[in-house]
């Protein structure tokens, strides 16, 4: 089968993770084209392009405006010449309204990264995509939360259903080196290590978690926070570059080292859709500790995988942590690992979007 997929960019996000961890394995037994609307001049724009693999056909459709009346043109253009079976997109529904007007060949599907209003680019676009959801685009959500804003949003229950996946997280030759980095840092030798992995952004909530953790310290509990992302540098966080057991670290390519040397994985996010970062931890069989959001409690069930607060007040995730603490070992790093393969690994995943582009081509699922 040949399979197109559509994204913004390679940004170092969850969703672009994604569209290559998805590209990659599809392209072991399919011809799959990876679109690029923005262009590379942005350097950011290229972070994972280094991991798509050599079997895939790359093409930059070099915008700088992103979704802009040529970009559209650019879009169905690159379609025609590639005339792929089935074109998945990963970015705005808008990008692919003219291509499905005027080439039907292929068939459309389009992935809902976050809730259903978040993917709306204009409110006054809602009928649109409501007729494009019904007529020529089969959508896909990430999630329970993200289906059900689907439904309630454009009152269309033909959405279908595929959990995020993430390839194996992998550690590399510094691994020793983050785990002695990480030592250096406890204050007691039996400090339960929390890693948090994100950018800084109102919607990850990070005042509960840098406020829960200053408060555990400031008790005398035996916990370290190691925090990677960007954003930190600046206030209210930055205050806590000098804080005992408290350690912002910035961006790291080599996330898997230093889950590997962390007890736990640790969110605190108002709304998530299915966090690739949450599916990582679990590959390593990394505990995960987070607040009630959205697709994380579709994964998360509490004291069995990991531990999940009942709400999102400072007094329920402060008691999930100390739960977290206190109840060390009731909870599996290899029933997670194992929960993790059947249903979250990449492998799983693109299975599942195979099974879902074949029922419109009477394909067995043995192709894939």
């Amino acid at each position: 089968m040949k399979i197109l997929q559509l994204t913004y960019s390679l940004t170092s996000g969850g969703g672009e993770r994604f569209v290559v961890d998805l590209s990659n394995e599809l392209s072991k037994n399919n011809e799959v084209i990876l679109v690029q609307i923005l262009s590379n001049n942005n350097k950011l724009n290229a972070h994972y392009l280094p991991d798509v693999s050599k079997k895939i056909k790359y093409v930059n459709l070099e915008s700088s405006k992103g979704l802009s009346l040529e970009v559209l043109w650019k879009v169905y253009r690159t379609i025609v010449k590639y005339k792929p079976d089935v074109v998945h997109a990963h970015c705005s529904l808008l990008a692919l309204a003219l291509a499905t007007i005027i080439y039907p060949k292929a068939k459309y599907f389009h992935t809902l990264h976050s809730l259903a209003h978040r993917c709306l680019d204009k409110k006054w676009l809602k009928p649109v995509f409501k007729y494009l959801y019904k007529n020529k685009v089969q959508p896909v959500t990430i999630s329970k939360i993200c289906q059900k804003s689907y439904e309630d949003l454009y009152h269309l229950e033909n959405g279908a259903l595929v959990n995020n996946g993430r390839s194996p997280i992998e550690t590399t030759s510094e691994a020793g080196h983050v785990k002695a980095e990480i030592d250096s840092f406890k204050f007691h030798s039996d400090d339960k290590v929390f890693l948090h992995v994100a950018r800084v952004h109102p919607v990850k909530n990070q005042g509960l978690l840098f406020e829960t953790f200053d408060r555990l310290i400031s008790e005398g509990e035996h916990v370290l926070l190691v925090v990677i992302g960007k954003g930190y540098d600046k206030e209210p966080f930055a205050k806590y570059s000098t804080h005992q057991g408290i350690h912002l670290l910035g961006e790291k390519r080599n996330v898997g080292d230093y889950l590997a040397a962390s007890d736990y994985f640790i969110m605190s996010s108002k709304m998530e859709g299915l966090p690739i970062s949450l599916l990582e931890a679990m590959s390593m069989g990394v505990i995960p500790v987070s607040t009630p959001a959205g697709g994380v409690c579709d994964v998360i069930r509490n004291g069995e995988n990991g531990y999940l607060s009942a709400s999102h007040t400072e007094d329920d995730y402060y008691h999930t942590v100390m739960d977290a603490i206190t109840n060390v070992g009731n909870v599996s790093s290899k029933e997670i690992q194992d929960e993790y393969k059947a249903e979250y690994s990449m492998v799983a995943c693109a299975r599942k979007y195979f099974e879902l582009y074949r029922r419109y081509f009477n394909l067995n699922s043995a192709a894939f």
